[in-house]
Parts: structure tokens; sequence; C-alpha cells
């Protein structure tokens, strides 16, 4: 007969615990990724998607919503632009590509498309 080992449950009492994993896990992923790719790139851009293949690795990326326009009524997002494809430094003997997605804005008040101002050295 076989020993097993208890399973772990989770109770209520530890979803701030959960929370915290999570919020930890994230950290430590972004942490990581601001070491593989450009400078600052993820103050202005999610990672939505990780493909690897044999001699590839390609990440595609989109423009955040910042909170300042969030809350300003004037300003809409209109979708994204065509994706913009950056060849980077490899990784571990893989091609690295960078797909960029833009967000395309709407200023409400007088009708202007806009795009947001970037930061990157």
């Amino acid at each position: 007969m076989s020993k097993q080992k208890p399973q772990k449950r989770l109770s209520g009492r530890l979803v701030g615990t959960n929370y915290f994993y999570y919020f930890c896990t994230m950290e430590l992923f972004k942490q990581l990724a601001s070491l593989m790719l450009p400078s600052q790139i993820l103050d202005y851009f999610d990672v939505v998607k990780v493909e690897e293949g044999a001699t590839q690795i390609e990440i595609s990326l989109d423009e955040t919503y910042p909170e300042s326009y969030k809350t300003d009524e004037n300003i809409e997002s209109k979708g994204f632009m065509e994706p913009t494809t950056i060849t980077d430094f490899p990784i571990r003997d893989h091609k690295l590509l960078l797909h960029v997605r833009r967000r395309r804005w709407l200023n409400r008040k007088d009708g202007v498309s806009f795009c947001r101002p970037l930061n990157l050295v």
C-alpha cells in the first residue's frame, strides 16, 4: 500500500496569500522580461503572447491603456494599428522577433486621431 501525500486545500482564508503569490510571480516575470526586452518597453507595452519555434522566439506586445486616458472622457481608444516587427538580439541561439502594436486614439473634443508619444531611448 503506497503512502499518498496529503492534498493541500485552499480555503477562503488563503485568498490574500494566493493574491500575494500571484503578485510576486508577476513582479518576477516583469523583472525577467525587462532584462530580456529593450529598455523601458514594459513602461508602454504589455506582453500578450510568446511563441517559441525551433529557431526563433516571437513576442507580441500591445500598447497599454494609461490610467490618465481611462479617466478622460474625451480620449477614446480606436483599436490598434498594424503591428510593427522588430528584430532584437538573439536569446539562447534563437532569433528574437518583437511584434509591437500601437493604439490609435481619438480626441472626441476636436475629432483628431493621434498616437501616444513614447519616450524610448
